[in-house]
C-alpha cells in the first residue's frame, strides 16, 4: 500500500471532519423559554453519551497513552520515508500484540517525539472484521456512509473509512489526540508559512 497517500488521505479527512464536529457540537438555544416569552431558563435537557466517549477513556491504543514519548515503545521500526511534521513507526509482521497483530497492519505517529496517532490498515475479509473491532472498542459510533464511521470525543477522535484512492483499498482505523490534531495543524500552517516566505532558487 502506498503508505504516503494513504497519510495524505487520513489528513484530509481529518480536516474535513475537524470542521463538521465543531459545528455538530454548537449548544443549541433555549427555544423553550423564548417560546414562553417569561426569559427564564427551563432545565438543560440530558445530554447524551458521546459517540467518542469510549475513546476518550481509553485517551491511546495497545497499552499506550498518547502523549507518551517514543522511548516508551518498544519494536518500533522507523519508516524509510517520513511526511513531516510527523514521524511514523511500524512494527515487523509478528511484532504487534493483540487483536490488531492478528488482522491488520499498524502504524504509530510521534510529533515532537510524542505519541498522538494510531493507524491500522486492513484488507480483504479483514476489513468488516476491523469495523467491528472498533465498535467493540468505541461503541457504534457516529455512521457517515456505509464505510465512514467516526467516534468524536473530547480528547480523542477516532474514524474508520475505507480507502478507496489505494489501489488495495484497505479499510483504515485512525486513533488520534484532539491535541495532536491541533498541534499538527498549528505545525503544517507554520511549515507553509516559513516555505512561502522563503527566497524563490533561481
Amino acid at each position: 500500500m502506498n503508505r504516503t497517500l494513504t497519510y495524505l488521505c487520513i489528513t484530509v479527512s481529518l480536516a474535513l471532519v475537524f470542521v463538521l464536529g465543531a459545528c455538530s457540537h454548537s449548544a443549541p438555544k433555549d427555544a423553550a423559554a423564548a417560546a414562553s416569552g417569561t426569559g427564564a431558563a427551563t432545565p438543560a435537557a440530558p445530554v447524551p453519551t458521546s459517540f467518542g466517549a469510549r475513546a476518550d477513556s481509553l485517551n491511546g491504543m495497545q497499552g499506550h497513552t498518547f502523549g507518551e514519548p517514543v522511548r516508551a515503545f518498544t519494536r518500533l521500526r522507523l519508516y524509510a520515508n517520513q511526511t513531516p511534521p510527523l514521524t511514523a513507526y511500524f512494527r515487523d509482521l509478528g511484532q504487534e500484540s493483540g487483536w490488531f497483530g492478528k488482522h491488520t497492519s499498524t502504524e504509530y505517529d510521534f510529533l515532537d517525539g510524542q505519541f498522538v496517532r494510531f493507524s491500522a490498515s486492513a484488507l480483504n475479509n479483514n476489513r468488516p472484521l476491523l469495523l467491528a473491532h472498533a465498535q467493540y472498542l468505541f461503541g457504534p459510533g457516529q455512521r457517515l456512509d456505509d464505510q465512514h464511521y467516526l467516534w468524536e470525543g473530547q480528547r480523542v477522535r477516532a474514524e474508520y473509512w475505507l480507502n478507496e484512492r489505494s489501489p488495495e483499498r484497505p479499510a483504515v482505523l485512525t486513533v488520534t489526540t484532539q491535541a495532536g490534531i491541533a498541534r499538527l495543524a498549528a505545525a503544517q500552517k507554520a511549515r507553509q508559512a516559513a516555505e512561502d516566505a522563503a527566497p524563490i532558487q533561481r
